[in-house]
């Protein structure tokens, strides 16, 4: 799927509601989720494995997932596969009869406001941003902007010095973007902010 990442947040459960579609006869579908949450591109971690249902069901499942507090924020894949008969083994399994397996695009947060997003001591505003968006920074050195679209390509880099760091989105289309923030190679923080003209 390539539409704009869903949003979940770290550490709080997400519901979800699963509905195979038949053409004639329902059959019994195994659904299970994993989330790559360490970033790797792998669905093979014990902790990725975040729905596992002791049973099939040839009905709709609504349910929930829960991201551990331990995942790292940002854009990451959520993979679903539902197959007949009995679960896919992994989150690698390549092939397999009578089933499906989607990946979509979620965005882990830690925290999500309306008017300001704040990680830690770092608060950007105004949300959404139509010509300008401000950092409030922690630190009075220079600190390197990387600009995200949301399909995760970094499109654009800036450094900032001082507070409040101010960086122009009249050039960027509507949408949702992400950033990282960092300082001597460090990591000050994280996030997503939307665009509207």
């Amino acid at each position: 799927h390539t539409g704009p990442p869903v949003l979940l947040q770290i550490g709080a459960a997400s519901s979800f509601t699963m509905e195979p579609g038949f053409a004639f006869t329902p059959f019994t579908e195994w659904t299970r989720i994993w989330v790559d949450l360490d970033h790797d591109g792998i669905f093979n971690d014990t902790n990725e494995l975040l729905y596992d249902p002791p049973t099939g069901s040839p009905a709709p499942v609504t349910s929930t997932i829960t991201i551990p507090a331990d995942a790292g924020a940002g854009i990451t894949r959520l993979r679903i596969s539902m197959k007949y008969q009995a679960p896919v083994e992994s989150g690698c399994t390549a092939i397999y009869s009578y089933g499906e397996t989607e990946d979509h695009c979620v965005d882990l947060q830690r925290e999500v406001g309306l008017d300001t997003h704040r990680i830690g001591s770092i608060a950007i505003y105004p949300q959404p941003a139509d010509d300008v968006l401000f950092f409030d920074l922690p630190v009075a050195v220079p600190v390197v902007l990387w600009i995200i679209d949301a399909a995760g390509r970094p499109i654009e880099q800036q450094t900032m010095t001082g507070s409040p760091g101010v960086y122009r989105t009249l050039h960027l289309a509507s949408g949702v973007y992400h950033y990282r923030l960092l300082s001597t190679g460090v990591e000050l923080g994280r996030g997503r902010f939307t665009v509207i003209h």
